[in-house]
């Protein structure tokens, strides 16, 4: 499954440390955020974000480890071809 990069957005907003303090019936206080204006409410940051870039990052680490598996496998294949060449010929390999 490709990884769909997530469009995340900053929370925009005046006023964004001011609260309403309502009394509650149990004696308690509520503190209810009262900003002047939100001109973005930005991505909130939560379990379904951070799996899908958990899960980006797990898939990408999987591709460079077969990727670079592949590659040695590859090299080290070539490399017993061209020491082979190279004793047939009587040519010596660096």
């Amino acid at each position: 499954m490709a990884y769909t990069i997530p469009i995340i957005k900053d929370r925009v907003a005046s006023g964004d440390d001011l609260y309403n303090i309502i009394d509650q019936p149990d004696g308690k206080k509520k503190l209810v955020p009262a900003p002047n204006s939100v001109t973005e409410v930005g991505t909130p940051i939560n379990r379904a974000l951070l799996r899908q870039m958990a899960q980006g990052i797990k898939d990408n680490e999987t591709l460079i480890n077969e990727t670079a598996t592949n590659l040695s496998e590859e090299i080290e294949e070539k490399t017993s071809i061209f020491e082979f060449n190279s004793l047939n010929f009587g040519l010596r390999s660096f």
